[in-house]
């Protein structure tokens, strides 16, 4: 190898690792700022900032009952230890249910019963309106010490008082629930750790995205022939994601401020601050959408304006100082940008929905939620939303994809460049692969939330 060779290989290779360095650093900015937004304060001394609402003193509550009911049973078998018959047989039946009762309390103190949500459902009753108003209450966000008292009700059918069940009155309070740490938290919401290192890791994501599409528009000037300079620069690509980001801006002041018109999730279900936090996540999101968007555009541009370089009004083919293996050569570098930029932003919007099934997967795990599953035998957030966040994100890209992809398609360069593949067969299994690929490509926001369905569903019956 001649020193010019290995000269111009070192700087080709420091050319690469500059740009690797670059793209890790931009990530690594993206992971911090989730991290930023999520962790809360599980890094300091002070309390993590992921909270849940439980019942409490409800496990107290039921042993005071079992424990009373023992006493009482306790005191019929001392009242009933004559000797007359009617007496021996009493004596005989509270002592059998003195038996039961210690078994039952021994079952609840030592087997864990109180472990079960579903055991609580089962001894507890209360209204499930009243239940919900309580969790929704607005005041949650007024006072770290808020709690609301709640009137459950006991069904004593143990007979102790007559042969009918019994209705004894239970306060219970909900209250919120803080953790020290976040790894405390996570263990006991396995769902939400889930979810915090996939929203760390789709924002990080996001970042990446941007910068892969800057790296791919840079050498574009280099290696596309029949295309002006200044088109593919980044200035236009801003420009031509103006259209996405007013787009966008409409969507989601319509969809979430007008058609929903209320906080579906407040601060107090999982994370203080949290719609203020996702607010700013979420427009990091939806800005990398814009700019995959926007360079989905500037690419059909710059194929529109290599097509009328290479073709007249009329369809002929014009002289040109360019070969026909430079004519596709800019014709495949377009189209691949083109359409990896189209697969970036589908990508951005299918794992958004797939990242805000988890969220409601992960508030509906905690306790307070479970209780109000429990009496409603519904899910406290239901997953409507997140079909209708998916139907959305899918008639976006519908939006965006026909009306370009119809302008691709009908250009003459597209059409010749089809001619031109190898084998009629070939042609028409290409063509129905990429026809499949679209339709899933479209869709995937909407299959997304399906399959997320199918997930919080195995999640709840584990």
């Amino acid at each position: 190898m001649s020193q010019a060779d290995a000269t111009g290989g070192a700087a080709a290779y420091s050319v690469i690792g500059s740009q690797v360095s670059k793209l890790i650093g931009i990530g690594m900015l993206g992971f911090l700022l989730g991290i930023i937004l999520l962790n809360g304060q599980g890094c300091n001394d002070k309390p993590a900032d992921y909270q849940e609402l439980i019942v409490a003193g409800k496990t107290d509550s039921l042993q005071v009952i079992f424990q009373g009911r023992i006493r009482q049973l306790k005191d019929s078998v001392k009242k009933y230890n004559g000797n007359t018959k009617t007496d021996s047989l009493l004596h005989v039946h509270y002592a059998t249910r003195l038996t039961m009762a210690t078994l039952e309390l021994l079952a609840f103190e030592k087997a864990n019963a109180d472990t079960s949500l579903n055991y609580f459902s089962a001894m507890l009753q209360v209204h499930r309106d009243s239940l919900l108003n309580a969790i929704t209450d607005t005041r949650w966000s007024d006072s770290i010490q808020m709690s609301r008292q709640l009137l459950f009700s006991y069904i004593d059918t143990s007979g102790l008082y007559s042969t009918t069940p019994v209705s004894k009155d239970i306060h219970l309070s909900i209250e919120r629930s803080k953790y020290s740490t976040l790894y405390a938290f996570f263990s006991h919401n396995t769902v939400a750790g889930f979810w915090f290192i996939v929203s760390i890791g789709q924002i990080t994501f996001w970042f990446l995205v941007v910068a892969l599409l800057f790296g791919m528009l840079a050498p574009l000037k280099d290696r596309v022939n029949g295309v002006a300079p200044d088109l593919l620069s980044p200035g236009k690509w801003l420009l031509s994601a103006i259209l996405p980001a007013i787009f966008f801006l409409l969507f989601t002041g319509i969809f979430y401020w007008v058609l929903i018109k209320e906080t579906v999730i407040r601060d107090h279900y999982l994370l203080k601050g949290f719609n203020a936090k996702m607010l700013i996540y979420a427009l990091f999101g939806y800005l990398a959408a814009v700019a995959c968007f926007g360079m989905y555009l500037l690419m059909s541009l710059s194929l529109d304006q290599l097509n009328k370089t290479i073709y007249s009004a009329s369809g002929s083919k014009r002289t040109s100082i360019f070969t026909d293996l430079q004519i596709e050569e800019s014709f495949k570098t377009l189209k691949a940008t083109f359409e990896n930029s189209f697969l970036a932003s589908a990508f951005i919007l299918s794992f958004f929905v797939f990242w805000l099934g988890l969220l409601f997967t992960a508030i509906n795990q905690t306790e307070a939620m479970q209780f109000y599953k429990a009496y409603s035998r519904k899910d406290f957030l239901s997953y409507d939303l997140v079909y209708l966040v998916g139907a959305m994100h899918t008639l976006i890209l519908l939006l965006f994809y026909i009306p370009v992809r119809i302008k691709f398609n009908t250009m003459k360069l597209t059409q010749d460049q089809k001619l031109e593949s190898d084998g009629k067969t070939q042609k028409l299994l290409g063509n129905l692969y990429e026809t499949i690929l679209t339709l899933l490509m479209t869709a995937s926001p909407l299959l997304t939330s399906l399959l997320q369905k199918l997930l919080a569903g195995l999640i709840g019956t584990s």
